[in-house]
């Protein structure tokens, strides 16, 4: 593999890491009752999860 390469596929790497931990912390400091449920988990191959549970529309 060229350095080029390899060094694109590490930035590209970082940024998705970056913008994951971005989200579970958006999630952690956001109010459970306005913008959903959220539940970060960490998989058996230690990628982070981010299930959402929708919001249920008053009836």
């Amino acid at each position: 593999m060229a350095p080029q390469d390899e060094l694109r596929k590490e930035n590209e790497a970082f940024a998705m890491k970056q913008r994951v931990q971005q989200l579970l912390q958006q999630a952690a400091n956001s109010p459970s009752g306005g913008m959903g449920t959220y539940v970060g988990k960490i998989s058996h191959n230690n990628n982070s999860l981010i299930p959402v549970l929708p919001r249920l529309d008053p009836q």
